[in-house]
């Protein structure tokens, strides 16, 4: 296999191409191949401000490297996402790099700078991990740029990068998306311009071209990566790649030169919406950004209830079957010293069939208060819980529920009577201003008759009346 340019023994091949290289002209390739990327879009202009979008990998770290050999200056901005050793050590390599070339390396660690982890912020907002740092990179680099007065901000997306999120694209016809999928994005209003110099490069090169110039690079995929969708469009596009060399490029060059203008107005209505984020200041069209919003799911303090108390109690340790009223146990939990929590949570059910939510537990056989604390003098517990705990401590309800007959002929209410109680006990709770949550114990009736039989649903799957009924009053 020889070089296609000087005849000498080829290190790699390039089959898009049709091409064998050796390896100074396999270099003298891929920069060939970033400045006509730079060229053709007008990138990078003469004495403008660059910062290199920089992870540790392959792709960025050959971006850096390949901007400096074309004579462009250039800085580098890591942003620490909080994956265990695996950011530790994408930061080694980056920091190694731009130390060994004596570049400018800049650092943002989003645990100290805004107070959460990406593997945090994927728990507590329920996005995949992937989503939740393609926010907080995007959101970090832009307003870095911003900030610090860079024209420019360039990312390491190559070939394969670009094809694979242009194919979801298409898939789901995602017109947002496509109008603004581009190799140089221009700047705007709250935006620095962004580009990819990589786009005419594949994965193989890049990691060719590292390996060749001797650049280390975390070689380990993001652990957090795992289910992608963006991983299984690459294979999808490799196999074809595979039978038909050069079908990445010819897909990915044909949109942006004769489609992308067709999607164009689609991203310009979007940004036509867009205003400054009440929080940071970035554009959005909300009133918070999505990178604000996510923080601050991210960051909440955890709110923990203590309690958690029957709706009655007999109060006599020395019974078989000892219980301890609400009313008994606040007064006991005071004394102990329980302190430093943000709720005082209670299951206020009913005592008998023939009672409803608005109905007050009955007096004592010999006509003093009741012990008990239901829905209906719920009151009694707001009360004693603001006299030792003040007006800022919350209730929760944390089970409720009225059981129905069928199948429980002891203890249960008509399907119809389940569904109005339910609406009932909902306007009770939601009338309370120190009621804060409000659950319906359960979902679906227990297999055992002896069980809680209190569920919208029966053992058998139908649905009861109180269903519609909940269903209406979680979405009204």
């Amino acid at each position: 296999m020889k070089c296609r340019v000087c005849r000498e023994r080829a290190v790699i091949d390039v089959r898009r191409h049709n091409a064998n290289f050796c390896h100074e002209h396999f270099v003298a390739h891929c920069e060939e191949q970033v400045r006509r990327a730079i060229r053709h879009f007008s990138m990078i202009r003469p004495g403008e401000r660059t910062l290199v979008a920089v992870s540790g990998g392959k792709d960025s770290l050959a971006l850096w490297a390949l901007l400096g050999s074309l004579g462009y200056e250039a800085d580098g901005l890591y942003v620490g996402l909080g994956i265990d050793d695996y950011s530790d050590e994408s930061h080694e390599y980056a920091r190694g790099f731009a130390e060994a070339r004596r570049l400018t390396l800049h650092v943002v660690d989003l645990a100290t700078e805004h107070g959460f982890t990406i593997p945090g912020a994927a728990t507590a907002t329920h996005r995949a991990p992937c989503g939740a740092c393609g926010l907080s990179k995007r959101h970090v680099f832009n307003a870095f740029a911003l900030e610090r007065g860079y024209d420019v901000v360039a990312t390491g997306h190559n070939l394969d990068d670009e094809a694979a999120v242009l194919f979801g694209n298409v898939l789901r016809w995602e017109l947002e998306y496509l109008g603004r999928q581009h190799p140089a994005l221009p700047a705007a209003d709250g935006f620095a311009r962004k580009v990819k110099p990589l786009y005419r490069l594949g994965e193989r090169e890049t990691a060719a071209y590292c390996v060749l110039e001797r650049i280390d690079y975390q070689v380990e995929e993001c652990p957090m990566a795992a289910g992608n969708r963006h991983l299984g469009y690459k294979e999808a596009l490799n196999a074809i790649e595979e039978r038909s060399p050069g079908s990445k490029a010819a897909f990915l060059f044909s949109f942006f030169e004769r489609a992308h203008a067709r999607f164009v107005d689609d991203a310009v209505e979007e940004r036509e919406e867009l205003r400054p984020c009440r929080e940071c200041g970035a554009a959005t069209t909300a009133e918070l950004c999505a990178f604000c919003r996510m923080r601050a799911r991210a960051t909440a303090k955890p709110l923990v209830a203590c309690g958690v108390t029957a709706p009655r109690g007999n109060n006599q340790p020395n019974t078989s079957r000892a219980s301890i009223s609400p009313l008994a146990f606040l007064q006991a939990m005071w004394a102990a010293g329980a302190r430093g929590f943000d709720a005082y949570a209670h299951h206020p059910y009913y005592g008998a069939p023939s009672e409803t939510p608005s109905t007050p537990p009955p007096r004592g056989s010999r006509g003093q208060a009741p012990t008990a604390v239901t829905l209906g003098n719920l009151s009694t517990l707001v009360r004693e819980v603001t006299r030792r705990y003040g007006s800022g401590m919350r209730i929760w309800i944390t089970e409720y529920g009225y059981q129905t007959n069928p199948p429980d002929k002891t203890f249960g209410v008509s399907w119809a009577k389940q569904a109005a109680y339910l609406r009932q006990a909902y306007q009770l709770a939601r009338a309370n201003t120190r009621v804060d949550v409000f659950l319906w114990f359960l979902l679906q009736d227990e297999a055992a008759l002896g069980r809680w039989q209190s569920g919208l649903i029966t053992i058998g799957g139908v649905r009861k009346p109180a269903f519609a009924t909940f269903a209406s009053l979680a979405t009204g």
